[in-house]
Formats: C-alpha cells, sequence, structure tokens
C-alpha cells in the first residue's frame, strides 16, 4: 500500500476510521502504520484491542472531547518518555488475536479468499437496515 511508504518517516501516524465506532468496523489504516514502523494513533472502533495488543497503539475519541483532549495528551506522554515509546513500537506481536483478524478483516477483498466476506456482509446488513429505518443492531 502506498501510504505505508508516505508514513515511513514518521514516529506516529493518525489513523482515524471515516467513522468512530461502528461496531467492529476496522481497516487497513491502523495497520498501515505498523508496517511503516510506526506507533498509531487511532481514532475508530472501540474494538481495535480484539484484534490489536492495546499496547502497541494510541486511542483518541473525537465523539467526546474531554476524553480527546486526554487521548492527545498521551501522545505527547509518550514523545516525552522514549522508553515507552520503544516499547510501543517494538511489540513482539501487535496482533492479538487471529481468530479476531480474521473476522474484522474480513471485508477486504484480499483477505476474502483465505477467511471469507462475514464482516462486510454484515456491515452491508447494517446499513440496509438502517436505510429502511429499522433500528441498528
Amino acid at each position: 500500500d502506498a501510504s505505508v511508504g508516505r508514513y515511513e518517516p514518521f514516529r506516529f501516524v493518525f489513523a482515524s476510521e471515516h467513522g468512530q465506532n461502528f461496531h467492529g468496523y476496522t481497516t487497513e489504516k491502523i495497520v498501515n502504520a505498523f508496517l511503516a514502523g510506526a506507533v498509531p494513533i487511532y481514532g475508530g472502533s472501540s474494538q481495535v484491542g480484539q484484534v490489536f495488543d492495546a499496547g502497541s497503539f494510541l486511542t483518541v475519541d473525537f465523539n467526546h472531547p474531554v476524553v480527546a483532549y486526554f487521548s492527545l495528551k498521551a501522545v505527547t506522554d509518550v514523545i516525552d518518555d522514549p522508553a515507552k515509546y520503544e516499547r510501543m513500537l517494538h511489540r513482539s506481536k501487535p496482533v492479538v488475536s487471529d481468530a479476531a483478524m480474521r473476522r474484522f478483516f474480513s471485508w477486504h477483498p484480499a483477505v476474502w479468499s483465505r477467511y471469507g466476506d462475514g464482516l462486510r456482509r454484515q456491515i452491508l446488513e447494517e446499513a440496509l437496515r438502517l436505510c429502511h429505518g429499522e433500528e441498528a443492531h
């Protein structure tokens, strides 16, 4: 992915999903940050910790300004503590669950042949329910 090359010069990468906290919606944005050798600052699904080691990235929630402030302050804390930055950067395995990885990334065409497309279908079904005025699950 071209994004990986663009991110390589940076110590941190802001990886924000198009929607905050859409149940299970996690894209390549956080993965690209890991592949570039940066610490992701992630804004998106609260379930991301089911796939990636929470100690290997920082989170920010823009839906709650006070929480966002303290989340962004955590970035400066990591900048000021080189040892903490190194621990975050050099986790032995940022992926904590292969099963969750399959479930969360099943929407991606590169993953379909290996894992199926369950989450993509779930997102499409959820979108159709919302379009028809039904309550989201």
